[in-house]
């Protein structure tokens, strides 16, 4: 996981530093020292630039913040006249998403994210990738929600899921869910756009008559990460529950709900949950 985070980093300050040297004070409309000649922008012109500072450009080209407002992040592409391609894969690789060139790269969870699924037991977790497409889940989530396995690979998708009856009956504020849901997808797109297993996720929304209404009514906002649902146990009732998301290195997202009244499970949680296809 520490690999693929690095990896991102090394690519993001790569281009960054590429662009940076690529231009000059004059091209951007600066005065151009004389002890200069043609040498790149500094981190300080193009934190000028951008309207920021120093200090935050700065953790940007060093891959060291973990959000990123993506109007600051538009000033940046601006400022260093990134074309479409190069503005698209900035925005991805500041999210942690997979930029559209390697799209096709699948994620594969490791052992790593397999035992996150299982220490999360007896709470139900899901893995997926950048674009809500379920990769694994432990036993608790087909106890609390649905089977993934009874799901056709095509639908296996967390926020599409928000959007079918068994959702509706297992989520008592689902209208409220699924407003939050779209809104952080909006933010996410306008981020990545361009790239195919979001493009494909957006598509399959405006398909959708209640998704594709709150898509056009709902205003972007990534908001925190994590939310307050109230979730329907078939057997044990209604409960309030943290729902967490959390976006891990190589375009990866471990989703866990955490019941405040947890029935204990009747047979010990599997050793490896067993990874499941991906949708879209």
């Amino acid at each position: 996981m520490q690999q693929s985070d690095d990896v991102r980093r090394r690519n993001l300050s790569r281009l960054l530093i590429k662009q940076r040297s690529r231009l000059t004070p004059k091209d951007v409309g600066l005065p151009q020292q004389t002890t200069r000649h043609d040498r790149g922008l500094e981190q300080e012109q193009v934190a000028f630039l951008s309207g920021t500072t120093l200090r935050w450009y700065s953790a940007l080209e060093n891959g060291e913040l973990s959000e990123v407002d993506p109007g600051l992040l538009s000033d940046v592409a601006t400022a260093l006249r990134l074309s479409p391609e190069e503005r698209t894969d900035l925005f991805c690789l500041a999210a942690r998403v997979v930029p559209p060139t390697l799209s096709h790269r699948k994620p594969v969870p490791d052992p790593c994210h397999l035992a996150a699924l299982e220490a999360a037991e007896p709470n139900p977790a899901v893995l997926t990738d950048h674009a809500w497409n379920v990769l694994a889940t432990n036993e608790a989530v087909a106890d609390w929600f649905e089977d993934p396995g009874t799901i056709e690979p095509h639908d296996r998708n967390a926020l599409l899921w928000l959007f079918t009856g068994t959702a509706a009956a297992r989520i008592a504020d689902i209208a409220d869910a699924r407003r939050l849901a779209i809104a952080r997808l909006q933010i996410v797109y306008t981020m990545c756009r361009g790239e195919a297993a979001l493009d494909a996720l957006v598509s399959r929304i405006m398909e959708h008559p209640v998704a594709e209404r709150l898509w056009r009514d709902e205003r972007a906002s990534l908001g925190p990460g994590f939310s307050l649902r109230r979730v329907r146990h078939p057997q044990h009732g209604e409960s309030p529950a943290l729902i967490t998301s959390t976006d891990l290195p190589g375009g990866l997202r471990l989703i866990v709900c955490l019941p405040r009244h947890l029935p204990r499970p009747a047979t010990p949680a599997a050793a490896v949950p067993a990874p499941v296809d991906a949708g879209i």
